[in-house]
């Protein structure tokens, strides 16, 4: 029996289509990392403003000329601020720079925010 090429790429396709119905794939769990646990309470100052603003993250990312995984990057701690995007963010939302260190703070976190609460396990 002669098969052409025509042949052989249909008997290919169904058997992939065979195949994928028989083994379907499985999503692997995403593993949060350490900075993740409890990103929210990174630049809480920031995060308000914007709120109040009714700014949506990726709006303001494109507000500043940024990448919104780039500004997401940043605001959940996996990426440094650059100084220049910091000034960029006071310029663009009209914030006195003597409060800079207020909506940067160091590491993210104001010392004068509250402790986040607690997370009770259920059993």
């Amino acid at each position: 029996m002669i098969t052409t090429q025509i042949d052989t790429i249909a008997l290919a396709k169904e058997l992939a289509r065979e195949l994928t119905a028989i083994i379907k794939p499985q999503r692997v769990p995403r593993i949060p990392s350490a900075f993740a646990q409890n990103n929210t309470e990174l630049f809480r100052e920031l995060r308000g403003h914007l709120a109040e603003l009714g700014m949506d993250h990726k709006y303001f990312a494109e507000k500043l000329g940024m990448c919104p995984a780039s500004f997401s990057g940043r605001m959940t701690g996996r990426l440094q601020w650059q100084m220049n995007e910091m000034y960029a963010v006071m310029d663009t939302l009209k914030i006195p720079y003597e409060q800079l260190s207020e909506y940067f703070p160091k590491n993210g976190k104001s010392v004068f925010a509250k402790p986040a609460p607690e997370k009770i396990a259920r059993r």
